[in-house]
């Protein structure tokens, strides 16, 4: 009966992480379309971009290589998925375009942390 409970809860979990992964795609082309309109410059909304990106690019292999080499998969997930959703509150409260860049690189950071162990 632990065996169960443990393995309904694990499907739980990868539900929550797939449905945030669905939230966050859907959320994040926005992200500098709400900097421009808090009056972003041009460069700044291609720093923006970068960040995007720069989680996808680097960091998913380091946290990957990490959570592999320390066999820990769901303190990744579980961590790193609510940090991130964390931070999504923030910068929709963020008031400047310096700000959502720095929360971004942030989340970039962390989002790719608990999304590499289970894909």
């Amino acid at each position: 009966m632990v065996c169960v409970y443990r393995v309904d809860n694990i499907k739980r979990l990868y539900a929550r992480a797939l449905l945030a992964s669905i939230s966050d795609g859907a959320g994040t082309p926005y992200v500098p379309i709400y900097a421009a309109n808090m009056g972003a410059s041009s460069s700044q909304l291609g720093l923006l971009h970068s960040f995007l990106n720069l989680g996808t690019n680097a960091f998913q292999a380091i946290w990957g290589y990490i959570s592999d080499k320390k066999n820990m998969k769901l303190p990744f997930i579980i961590v790193g998925g609510a940090i991130s959703s964390i931070i999504w509150l923030f910068i929709t409260l963020a008031r400047d375009p310096g700000t959502i860049i720095l929360l971004v690189a942030a989340q970039s950071v962390f989002f790719h942390r608990w999304w590499h162990p289970h894909s």
